[in-house]
């Protein structure tokens, strides 16, 4: 019996690895990396459509101040904005760790059958991700956030 999340499997060589891992990481990589990124000084001041033609925050609203509120230690402020921007932050994380230790050890990595988003899977992660977008709203709704 397998208890490994995951089938390691040597590479004939690196360029194998980065083909497999080198954009994950990147991705991943770039989303840790704008979190931390003084964006409050680059973007103008937050204007949105949804906002401006409901008087509602959008669905996406808040996610930009909640990953810098992560990047800069303070989750508490984070999770009260955003709690869902805390999961794709960490999520995002994870796929670095991931992605990452198999560029530095030159292996290519694969989920095992079950952790793998196969047929019939990718439906169900869709439904799943607008489950959690709009639970998020909810509360962002809820608490009164603008």
């Amino acid at each position: 019996m397998r208890l490994t999340p995951f089938y390691l499997h040597r590479t004939g060589s690196y360029a194998e690895s980065a083909e497999k891992h080198l954009i994950p990481a990147l991705a991943s990589g770039a989303v840790l990396l704008l979190a931390n990124l003084p964006l409050g000084e680059v973007l103008p001041d937050r204007w949105c459509l949804f906002a401006a033609l409901t008087g509602l925050p959008c669905p996406f609203c808040g996610f930009t101040r909640a990953a810098a509120a992560m990047a800069g230690g303070d989750w508490a402020l984070a999770l009260s904005i955003s709690p869902l921007t805390a999961v794709l932050y960490v999520l995002a994380a994870l796929i670095l760790a991931w992605h990452g230790s198999a560029l530095l050890l030159g292996v290519r990595l694969e989920p095992v059958p079950l952790l793998r988003a196969g047929t019939g899977r990718g439906t169900a992660l869709t439904w799943l991700a607008a489950l959690l977008l709009l639970l998020n709203w909810t509360y962002r709704l809820i608490l009164g956030a603008a």
